[in-house]
């Protein structure tokens, strides 16, 4: 096999913009949810694959656990899985 091939088609596609206004920054908010759940203290002299590890599992845990988060995080969990674009997505797309 010459390389990976991809069952995308190439070339943009009609919500391409919407697509990227959307996911960009809810995809930034997720993960700053899981830093949330870290405590920086402890990572002071951690290696940066151990770092990453503990965040993917915090994201994960943001996923399936939502109400676990603090108020302001669950009310922002929230604004991340809204389907649709939002107010704060069209003003990116338009900038």
């Amino acid at each position: 096999m010459k390389g990976h091939q991809s069952y995308q088609p190439r070339g943009r596609w009609d919500n391409a913009v919407d697509y990227d206004a959307s996911f960009i920054p809810r995809v930034h908010r997720l993960i700053k949810l899981g830093y949330d759940r870290l405590n920086p203290a402890e990572y002071t002299e951690t290696e940066e694959t151990t770092i990453t590890g503990d965040l993917a599992e915090a994201v994960e845990e943001v996923l399936d656990y939502p109400a676990s988060a603090s108020v302001s995080s669950a009310n922002d969990w929230g604004k991340v899985i809204r389907l649709g674009p939002t107010s704060e997505s069209k003003a990116w797309a338009a900038s």
